[in-house]
């Protein structure tokens, strides 16, 4: 990825409002929010979303990859705004994502 270096995203060192937890490890800032699903105190889903700044980068696999999908042509993506974006993709319940957003 072609950036700038990366500036810690949390202002004077605090979470974003939406934060149940946040840090920095290995694969850099991380932000996360939890969801109650139910009545006990263990009963929550947990989304990590990572700081993800501008840049260029190649997605997709290399033509010779082993197992490579006709899909997964290589080709240039640009992110022009910085921000946090899902860790990975997340299939919720019908339920449950009425419940978010309504």
């Amino acid at each position: 990825m072609t950036t700038a270096p990366i500036e810690c995203p949390f202002t004077d060192m605090q979470p974003p409002a939406w934060a149940s937890g946040w840090g920095q490890d290995q694969f850099g800032y991380y932000a996360e929010f939890s969801i109650r699903t139910g009545e006990k105190y263990w009963d929550f889903l947990t989304q990590r979303m990572r700081w993800i700044p501008p840049g260029t980068f190649t997605m997709g696999s290399p033509d010779d990859e082993a197992d490579r999908s006709v899909d997964e042509v290589q080709h240039s993506v640009t992110l022009r705004c910085l921000g946090f974006r899902g860790q990975c993709c997340v299939l919720f319940p019908r339920g449950l994502l009425f419940e978010l957003v309504g």
